[in-house]
C-alpha cells in the first residue's frame, strides 16, 4: 500500500484468476454516489470441493448459499462480509478504519466490520467475477476452517463488535451471528465427517 497511490484496491487470493470483466462489474458501485468502502464478489472454484469431490458434482460448491443468498441478505443492513479476495476496497475507507485489522487472522472480516463502522457502505453482489482453486483434500480443508474459525474468534475479541457506536444493533447481531458460527461444533462435525 505505502508504495501506490490508486483510490481503489482490488484484491485475490493467490491462486484466485479474475475474469476480464472483473472492474467494469465491481468499479462502477464506487462512481453512483454511494459512500461505497468495499464491493465483494463471490469466491468459486475451477475444480470440485471437497463435498462435490467425495459425494456428487451435480451439488453447488458448498459456499454457494452464503455467497449468493447470505451476503445478498446482508447488504439489506450494511453488515456484508468482505471476504479478502475477489473483491475492491476504497483507499479513503481503508485509511479511515485504520488499514487492515491485523490483530486477527481473519484481517478481512475484521476489516470490513471497521470499514462500515466508520459509516462506509459494503456491497456484495451476485456475479462470480473470479476463479480459483478448491481444497480438496481433508486436511487442507480442516486447516482452512480451523484458521477461519480462530479467526473469526480473534477479530470478536479484538475489535469488539459491540463497541462501536455507528454499527445499528442489527449490524452487531449480524456480525455477532458470523463470528459465533464457528462455535457450534456439532453442524462443523458433520460438515467434516460428511466428505469421508
Amino acid at each position: 500500500l505505502a508504495k501506490t497511490s490508486a483510490p481503489y484496491i482490488a484484491t485475490f487470493d493467490a491462486d484466485m484468476c479474475p475474469k476480464k470483466d472483473f472492474l467494469l462489474k465491481t468499479m462502477p458501485f464506487f462512481v453512483k454516489g454511494y459512500n461505497v468502502g468495499f464491493v465483494q464478489t463471490p469466491q468459486s472454484f475451477k475444480n470440485p470441493d471437497i463435498y462435490q469431490a467425495r459425494l456428487s458434482s451435480k451439488i453447488s460448491f458448498e459456499q454457494d448459499y452464503f455467497y449468493h443468498y447470505i451476503q445478498m441478505a446482508r447488504n439489506n443492513i450494511n453488515s456484508t462480509i468482505l471476504c479478502g479476495t475477489n473483491c475492491v476496497i476504497s483507499r479513503k475507507a481503508l485509511k479511515e478504519a485504520g488499514g487492515f485489522a491485523e490483530k486477527s487472522i481473519a484481517e478481512d472480516i475484521a476489516t470490513g466490520m471497521l470499514i462500515e463502522a466508520k459509516g462506509y457502505l459494503g456491497i456484495a453482489i451476485d456475479d462470480v467475477l473470479a476463479y480459483g482453486n478448491s481444497v480438496n483434500d481433508l486436511p487442507g480443508f480442516i486447516r482452512q476452517r480451523s484458521r477461519w474459525g480462530r479467526g473469526c474468534i480473534q477479530a470478536f475479541k479484538n475489535y469488539g463488535i459491540f463497541n462501536h457506536s455507528i454499527l445499528s444493533f442489527r449490524q452487531k447481531l449480524d456480525y455477532f451471528a458470523a463470528i459465533t458460527y464457528w462455535l457450534f461444533s456439532f453442524k462443523r462435525l458433520a460438515y467434516l465427517v460428511l466428505p469421508l
